[in-house]
C-alpha cells in the first residue's frame, strides 16, 4: 500500500494510518468470526493438517524459486507491488 500509494502522490502518513486501521479491524473480526460463528479454537492446532516440519522439502524448495523468480518477474513486467504480486501470480501459475 505504501509503495503504490507513494507512487501516486498520496500522503504516506494517511496511509499509514488508514491500513493499520484496516489491518487491526480485519484481523480482530476474523479472529472473532472464527471463534464464535465457526466454532474454531484457533489455540488447538491439532485441527490442522499438516505441521510446518512434515512439508517435504521440495515443496519448500519449489515456494522458495517461485518467490525469487515472481519478485524478479514482478519487477519485469513492472507490476504494482512487485515483490507481492509477481510472486502471488507465478505461485498460482505453478500450483494450478
Amino acid at each position: 500500500m505504501m509503495i503504490v500509494g507513494k507512487e501516486m502522490g498520496a500522503d504516506k502518513r494517511l496511509i499509514i494510518l488508514a491500513h493499520t486501521c484496516r489491518i487491526v479491524i480485519v484481523v480482530s473480526l476474523v479472529a472473532i468470526w472464527f471463534r464464535l460463528v465457526q466454532g474454531i479454537d484457533l489455540s488447538d492446532r491439532s485441527q490442522f493438517e499438516i505441521p510446518f516440519s512434515d512439508i517435504p522439502p521440495v515443496e519448500l524448495v519449489v515456494l522458495t524459486v517461485v518467490g525469487i523468480a515472481g519478485f524478479y518477474a514482478g519487477r519485469f513486467l513492472r507490476l504494482p507491488a512487485p515483490m507481492l504480486l509477481g510472486p502471488i501470480l507465478v505461485s498460482a501459475a505453478v500450483h494450478t
